[in-house]
């Protein structure tokens, strides 16, 4: 607190020295996580001091996936800027690199009850995002599931589009013999048992492995 200028300034070159270490190949390595950490390490010293649009000029030049940086961003700083410029800063993150901050998402969505239409939009996007989602790991840490239980929260009449989402990311998961998030897909099971029993019980039959007690 008493040198925060000077902190602040550290984080910043911090971001800059993870930026300038070479990419590895394989988001599995070891080094892609070191480097992974340290640019998101600097994201969230600057959005705990609320400098959002300092930590979204970094997250912007990030060579990692940004999603989890977007999801600091847009989570801590929901009041930060207007909902609808929330909305925008979500798809600059998926058509920055594809990846998709959930949390941030939910989070947007949650605030926006005086704005439904943007509040849908959000929604919207979560869902879509959910229903074409290849990397569950991903999905998990970036917390989609919660978002897709938040979202029905908010939005009920959109349980239909959900329906789609939930089982897309059921059956994918059902059809990897690695069954990634077995556990955490079976609750997505039980949220969807409580909107389409009909639908639940088909693929329960189909993956009798993703049901759990």
């Amino acid at each position: 607190p008493r040198y925060k200028a000077d902190a602040l300034k550290g984080y910043h070159q911090l971001f800059q020295m993870a930026l300038a270490l070479p990419l590895p190949q394989g988001s599995s390595s070891f080094n892609f996580y070191i480097k992974q950490q340290a640019e998101l390490g600097a994201i969230l010293a600057l959005t705990d001091q609320k400098d959002f649009d300092a930590a979204l000029e970094l997250a912007r030049t990030a060579d990692v996936p940004r999603a989890k940086m977007y999801d600091f961003i847009l989570a801590r700083g929901a009041s930060h800027w207007p909902v609808q410029r929330g909305l925008e800063l979500v798809r600059e993150c998926v058509q920055a690199d594809g990846s998709y901050p959930y949390s941030g998402a939910i989070r947007l969505a949650q605030a926006a009850k005086d704005d439904p239409i943007t509040q849908r939009a959000l929604l919207r996007g979560i869902y879509q995002a959910a229903a074409s989602q290849t990397d569950l790991i991903a999905f998990g840490l970036t917390g989609g599931f919660d978002a897709l239980t938040g979202g029905h929260e908010l939005a009920p009449d959109l349980d239909g589009e959900l329906e789609t989402a939930l089982t897309a990311l059921i059956t994918r998961v059902g059809k990897d013999p690695r069954h990634i998030n077995a556990r955490s897909t079976s609750g997505l099971l039980g949220l969807l048992q409580s909107i389409a029993p009909d639908r639940a019980a088909e693929l329960k039959a189909s993956y009798p492995e993703l049901v759990v007690v």
